[in-house]
């Protein structure tokens, strides 16, 4: 009884301090659901952040000594990513040229104008050269540079390129020495053939 007619009594205090218990609670519960909040953002920024990179494509600049011909050098681009690249661009020093079906050595077409687009798995190679013939063009075959793509999105990408292929040299020469010798016979001659041509069509 002593208890009830305490609260009869003091009714207006015990409401008061309901009411601020109510309040404190409150603001208590909306405290950890703002930050139960932010940490499901953060979750979720983190998890497209993840399946953007797992997604976005990758696109790589590289020089196969032989596994496209045996005894010769190709450049090679390629997007290993899961989405397509655009606007891809490479830059490199010293210049990467091909001689091979030229009257001159021209830049490598991979690398002198940028590539629109390249789809998931897409490939491109350039036949530069045998591998005697590049290393004796190239006596320091050593590559720097930079290759420049974006996403769907626009997002850019920078890859730094750095190639030292100069532990190559004797093992280039010693597997295709011949071949160099071969193929660099055959483009003479089908330069004087094509030059006799040339004449033969000026005289009729």
């Amino acid at each position: 009884m002593d208890v009830i007619e305490w609260l009869n009594s003091n009714q207006g205090a015990v409401m008061a301090l309901l009411t601020a218990l109510y309040v404190v609670a409150t603001a208590s519960m909306m405290r950890s659901m703002s930050r139960s909040n932010r940490l499901a953002q953060l979750s979720l920024s983190q998890s497209m952040l993840l399946d953007r990179q797992r997604t976005r494509p990758y696109v790589v600049f590289d020089l196969d000594f032989g596994n496209e011909c045996s005894g010769c050098v190709h450049a090679v681009l390629v997007n290993k990513g899961l989405t397509a690249a655009y606007n891809v661009k490479v830059s490199i020093t010293p210049a990467i040229e091909v001689v091979w079906g030229s009257d001159s050595p021209r830049p490598s077409g991979l690398i002198e104008l940028p590539m629109a687009s390249m789809a998931p798995g897409h490939r491109e190679v350039d036949f530069l050269d045998t591998i005697p013939g590049f290393h004796q063009r190239q006596p320091d075959a050593s590559f720097r540079g930079e290759l420049v793509y974006e996403d769907a999105s626009g997002t850019r990408y920078r890859e730094p390129i750095s190639f030292d292929f100069n532990y190559r040299k004797h093992v280039g020469a010693a597997r295709s020495g011949n071949m160099h010798d071969d193929l660099q016979q055959i483009q003479k001659q089908l330069s004087e053939l094509t030059l006799a041509v040339r004449q033969l069509a000026a005289k009729r």
